[in-house]
């Protein structure tokens, strides 16, 4: 059982106890305005807000069961969320931990709110909102929708909460599947780049299907883009679809959704905690002669077990920075952070 965080300290059963069909839930943490929209205000133009129960007849949270072919993107360049948001589907243990159950808009439960669960900076919170989505004059949805059945609403609502999460709607351009994966299961991301690998795993054929066979087995999610600028094809949010011979789009992002489930699982997880001081416990990085380098945290990890089949063993280690998008937004850069093993 997870223990959830509030996310802007909105409890999800004491407001659901508050509001019902006739006094309906308003999110003002994340308002319908156009700062919610785009933070720089340079996108997005000729939105309106509507509830769902206002534009859509009959709407429903999910019809029969959630589906990856559920999600269409929509004027939001955020492929790589809704690629891992089709991956997460596939996975039941992990649907349920971000879509929490009994959600509805049956008019004996419906009340205008709605929550998700997401693993920010190292804890799992759950996130509130209203169900007030951006729309066209028409009623047409402006981001994600259902591209089978438009009544069907938990992808536009899963999106909405994870905006409030990056700040807003534009804080979603770009970025990549392991980002969402990383939020919407509390694990750790790998990532592999055909221009910038460094033991030619996509050269080597055998050595990549074994790699995949392992994250099957492990039960891991994958997800894989193609950088529109190293493919020489524009983005396809700009006009040009660029297709690939292969028929897939370059500056698009998948999931792997081919999996076979395993049981079983080598991994284990331990999380240090503690405050980073200048000069006590940061010391700076070890390049160049820095004499204080060796002042920065240090950790003696023992490995005991090894592999089944070549007597080795895999130890992944991660760092993390709180808030990346929301840096963004108000123009800061990501900090240099880095670790070293030595053996």
């Amino acid at each position: 059982m997870c223990d959830f965080k509030t996310f802007k300290n909105q409890d999800y059963k004491t407001l659901k106890r508050q509001h019902n069909a006739h006094n309906l839930f308003v999110d003002h943490e994340f308002p319908a305005t156009a700062q919610t929209l785009s933070h720089t205000g340079q996108k997005f133009h000729n939105v309106q807000w509507a509830r769902v129960t206002e534009i859509i007849q009959d709407p429903q949270f999910v019809i029969k069961s959630y589906h990856r072919g559920d999600l269409d993107q929509g004027e939001l360049g955020n492929c790589w969320f809704l690629a891992a948001a089709g991956a997460i589907t596939l996975h039941p243990d992990h649907l349920e931990r971000v879509i929490p159950p009994k959600q509805s808009f049956d008019r004996h439960n419906y009340a205008g709110i709605f929550h998700f669960r997401f693993w920010i900076n190292g804890q799992w919170h759950d996130v509130v909102i209203d169900d007030y989505l951006p729309c066209r004059s028409d009623g047409t949805l402006v981001f994600c929708r259902n591209q089978v059945d438009k009544r069907e609403m938990w992808g536009p609502l899963l999106e909405k909460a994870y905006a409030k999460v990056c700040g807003s709607y534009e804080a979603m351009e770009s970025g990549c599947p392991t980002e969402g994966l990383v939020d919407m299961t509390g694990g750790i991301e790998e990532l592999f780049s055909r221009h910038n690998s460094q033991d030619g795993i996509f050269n080597d054929k055998e050595k990549m299907k074994n790699l995949i066979i392992q994250a099957y087995q492990l039960k891991s999610m994958i997800g894989c883009g193609i950088d529109a600028a190293r493919g020489g094809i524009r983005d396809p949010r700009s006009g040009s679809e660029g297709h690939l011979p292969n028929g897939l789009l370059s500056g698009h992002a998948y999931s792997v959704t081919k999996l076979a489930e395993d049981e079983t699982s080598t991994w284990s997880e331990q999380m240090f905690h503690g405050r980073w001081v200048p000069g006590v416990t940061a010391a700076g990085c070890g390049n160049g002669d820095n004499e204080r380098f060796f002042k920065n945290p240090q950790y003696l990890i023992g490995i005991d077990s090894m592999g089944d089949s070549d007597n080795t063993c895999t130890m992944m280690v991660a760092l993390m920075q709180k808030d990346t998008r929301r840096r963004r937004m108000h123009g800061l850069e990501e900090l240099s952070i880095g670790f070293a093993l030595f053996k």
